[in-house]
């Protein structure tokens, strides 16, 4: 503060000064948990009975084949067309155990527990 400086001038230009860092600090942590959250609600469609949310994962489309009417899995597992469940995003999606390495496939009665195929190729 200046000696010239008005006290109240002063202190009012502090209290602003604080009140927009607080805007500014609480703008940026709104931002952050709205990224945090996002990613974990990106993929809430997975069905309990599969993997839930713990173990499906996206798996990238270039390493999806069909082939005769089945999805050819990297893992050479085929997966009939008809029996992929829809994935409500543009991505495929699979079921590995992520606790084991390698990381196998997660079965249910000897069959994979689940695959996401996206809408368009259904």
């Amino acid at each position: 503060m200046n000696e010239g400086d008005d006290p109240f001038k002063f202190a009012t230009r502090m209290i602003l000064a604080s009140v927009v860092a607080l805007v500014l600090l609480l703008l940026a942590a709104v931002v952050a948990l709205g990224l945090l959250v996002g990613g974990a609600w990106a993929h809430s469609f997975y069905d309990a009975e599969c993997c839930s949310s713990v173990d499906c994962e996206p798996i990238a489309a270039d390493l999806v084949r069909v082939e005769g009417g089945d999805y050819v899995l990297p893992t050479g597992d085929r997966i009939p067309m008809d029996q992929a469940r829809r994935s409500r995003d543009r991505d495929f999606h699979w079921c590995r155990k992520l606790n084991e390495n390698p990381r196998p496939l997660i079965r249910l009665d000897g069959k994979l527990a689940c695959f996401y195929a996206p809408q368009g190729d259904m």
